[in-house]
């Protein structure tokens, strides 16, 4: 292999993109995006992860072999910087992590950080035009799937099996959803596994209004309604709204209710349908989510609160994120999609105590494993320490905890377990993003969240339903143009309608050129690859 000398190579930025997340917005992550899949009594795969102590102390072992500086290998990595803490806030951090992985696993490693809008145009066409890439995040509109599709993603079935034994052994199972015809082209980060959905309020406005107990409480979209409506009622004319944008959630793929009460929820996996036309249910048969009846009553449940005044009246076109207008005091209340911890995490971000009851468990998936991971594009000149580099991401608790956390006492002070981001002015590092890549379960909790927090989230995966779909990938490569031409109609009608601005008639007109645009040709090919999946089992 190339020993050479490691190169820094950082991507200086300056433009924040959090519209990205803001829960109006269609997904764009490809093969495979189900975040709140269907329901099934199938038993879930377990992970063999163990439950590491957190520290901040490199362990030697003294039987190891210690690497020369001639014997290093240089891995170049593209990294999703997706909370602009990076760019001008890493060199400190590359440095650190290249001072011990160099005699340790004879690796030096060189990140280049995108932020969101470079990262959506510019890691395809670094790939496309030769540039030298061997480690790849993977994910956030550079899905596995995506990349696979264009050519751009190595197959390193081998490679990994040799590199990378103790990352293949901890993902198990859930490496089938990085599989295209029976080859591996990447690894899904071991993180909480679970994407469930929230209804986010304040809990000092819930408090104001009388309402906290029936808040912690709730259990019904009529409830929920009953809040906002006391809140807006006390606050008309200020300025201040019950719920802000993050209102289309409630109209999001991938669950219908069939009544008022929340459990009468029906999920379903849509099967890496990245357009949000697919319904499935568990005999295998896929049909159209907007033929749903139960799809319209949703889309009436929000038109009925923008009515009535609950609504931020520029949610259809305000792409700031639901916890930045709560941290403006926009807004009171949001409807997103998170994961266990989610009062700690959405308080650093609004700086509010919250008050987040769940309405939709999340469960394992294909699409909500291709959410993110890391590979190894095409381009890449080190294939085997690219691999070797990846394994570390899931073995290495300290190089994790550098990546994801940054240096101890130089970006945050470890208290009782937990990251406390008060050294510095500008705050957090990565804390907000520990999703990215890698075992996640290493690194440190942060500051709300307990210290045993990633034991729990462990645990939850251990107990969390498994779709029963888990490994089909929807190869969509041939139905491209059937997707934009799809893309191209959601683009016009879909965000009116999750924030309330839905007619019949519009509907009629909008289903009108889906149908022209070939949806049911493009679920046509859907069911039939199902079908051979199923078929093969």
């Amino acid at each position: 292999m190339k020993k050479i000398k490691v190169i820094l190579a950082l991507v200086l930025v300056t433009a924040l993109c959090l519209a990205l997340f803001a829960a109006c917005t269609k997904p764009d992550v490809a093969p495979a995006n189900t975040d709140t899949p269907a329901k099934t009594d199938t038993e879930p795969a377990k992970t063999d992860t163990p439950a590491p102590a957190k520290t901040d102390t490199p362990a030697e072992s003294s039987e190891a072999k210690t690497y020369t500086e001639d014997e290093y290998t240089e891995v170049i990595m593209n990294f999703f910087d997706l909370r602009m803490c990076a760019a001008d806030n890493s060199q400190h951090i590359v440095d650190a992590i290249n001072e011990y992985i160099g005699p340790k696993y004879g690796l030096q490693v060189a990140i280049t950080y995108y932020t969101i809008s470079d990262w959506m145009t510019k890691v395809q066409l670094a790939i496309g035009s030769g540039e030298r890439i061997d480690v790849c995040e993977l994910g956030f509109g550079n899905g596995v799937g995506t990349l696979y599709t264009n050519t751009m993603i190595m197959d390193i079935t081998d490679y990994a099996a040799e590199f990378a034994p103790e990352a293949m052994e901890m993902m198990g199972t859930y490496l089938d959803a990085y599989k295209y015809n029976g080859r591996l082209y990447g690894i899904p980060t071991n993180r909480g596994l679970c994407t469930n959905s929230y209804v986010i309020m304040r809990k000092d406005i819930l408090e104001e209004v009388g309402m906290l107990e029936q808040g912690e409480k709730l259990h019904s979209w009529s409830g929920f309604e009953e809040i906002l409506k006391a809140v807006a009622e006390k606050y008309k004319d200020t300025g201040f709204f019950a719920l802000g944008n993050g209102a289309g959630s409630s109209n999001s793929p991938s669950y219908l209710f069939d009544g008022d009460d929340w459990s009468t929820l029906v999920q379903w996996d849509n099967l890496g349908d990245t357009t949000s036309m697919a319904m499935s249910d568990d005999a295998g048969h896929v049909t159209w989510y907007m033929d749903d009846p139960r799809y319209v009553d949703k889309l009436e449940m929000v038109v009925r609160w923008k009515e009535e005044g609950l609504l931020y009246p520029d949610s259809a076109i305000d792409t700031t994120h639901g916890d930045e207008l709560m941290k403006q005091n926009v807004q009171f209340a949001s409807i997103q999609e998170s994961e266990y911890g989610v009062e700690a995490v959405k308080a650093s971000n609004c700086g509010h105590e919250l008050v987040c009851p769940m309405y939709a468990p999340g469960w394992i998936t294909t699409g909500g494993l291709t959410k993110s991971g890391v590979g190894v594009p095409i381009t890449a000149e080190e294939p085997e320490a690219a691999c070797r580099f990846i394994n570390v991401l899931y073995t290495d608790e300290y190089v994790m905890n550098l990546l994801i956390r940054g240096q101890e006492d130089v970006d945050y002070r470890l208290v009782n377990g937990e990251c406390v981001y008060d050294v510095k002015e500008k705050g957090a590092y990565y804390y907000e993003a520990d999703f990215l890549c890698g075992n996640n379960l290493l690194t440190h909790p942060v500051e709300g969240q307990g210290a045993d927090y990633f034991e729990q989230i462990k645990k939850i995966n251990e107990a969390a339903t498994v779709s029963p779909y888990l490994g089909f990938v929807f190869n969509n490569g041939d139905v491209q143009n059937l997707i934009a031409n799809i893309t191209a109609v959601s683009d016009q009608y879909s965000k009116d309608f999750a924030c309330g601005n839905y007619t019949p008639e519009k509907l009629a007109e909008a289903k009108a050129k889906y149908e022209a645009g070939g949806v049911h040709d493009y679920l046509d090919e859907l069911q039939r690859q199902l079908d051979a999946w199923l078929a093969s089992k």
